[in-house]
Formats: C-alpha cells, structure tokens, sequence
C-alpha cells in the first residue's frame, strides 16, 4: 500500500524481543531454562490464565491461586469458589534484557505482565521526556 507506515527492520525497542524473534539456539536455550514459564511470576506460556488484575493468577496444575512473584496463596478460596471478578489472559513469553543492553547474555523470560513491570520507570522516562506523557484523570 502506497503511503501506509511500515515499521522498518530493526525499528523499535530491543530489549523487548520475542521468542521467535531471537536465534534458535538462544531460543531453545532460554526456553528450556524456563521450563517454559514466566521466570519471574510462574505463569506458563501459550496458556489461558484466569487472574484478579492485581497480579493474583489461578494456578492449573498446581490448583491454587499464586502472588504475581509466582508464591502461593493458600487463603484464597479456589477459582470455582471465587466471588470477585475474574479476568483471562493468553499468556506470552518474550526475552528480556535486564540490563537493557541487547548485547549483553543477561537475559530473562518473562510474560508480558511481568515485562511491562520491569520496564515501567524506563517507559514513563521516554514518555516524558519525548511529549507523549498524559496525566490521568
């Protein structure tokens, strides 16, 4: 399409790769490492998990409700049981830099969750400092 934006090869943050973006031996590596799972909060990749927005997730496998660091918690009633609202997400795991360096071997697996929370102070620097910053009411 002639004057369509097309985002150029490269173009865009690094540090926020996914999976299938990276070579297959890091991939495999990284995945493998993970046991194909959030490193930070446990979540599993490619699943359908039901969570409470605060970070809170149902546990599948495990049958329980986990903190958005991946503990247990065992005072909540199970999901069934559950009064308050409950929201999906397919979860999606992506390469994280903790440097912020591309080059750099540090790398994590995080879901998309956790990945916004790692980058937040740098996100709300670039927004503010380039414009696009807008206050919430």
């Amino acid at each position: 399409m002639r004057g369509a934006y097309r985002p150029q090869v490269g173009q865009g943050p690094k540090d926020r790769r996914q999976l299938s973006n990276l070579p297959a031996s890091s991939q495999r590596e990284l995945f493998q490492r993970s046991k194909g799972r959030c490193e930070n909060c446990g979540r599993p990749h490619g699943k359908t998990v039901a969570h409470l927005g605060d970070g809170r997730w149902w546990d599948v496998e495990a049958t329980m409700w986990r903190s958005g660091l991946g503990k247990a918690l065992r005072d909540l009633p199970p999901l069934l049981n559950y009064q308050e609202t409950i929201q999906y997400i397919r979860v999606f795991l992506a390469a994280v830099h903790l440097d912020r360096d591309s080059l750099a071997p540090n790398r994590r697996v995080y879901c998309q969750r956790c990945a916004m929370l790692h980058h937040q102070q740098e996100n709300l620097r670039k927004r503010c400092s380039d414009g696009t910053f807008r206050a919430w009411k």
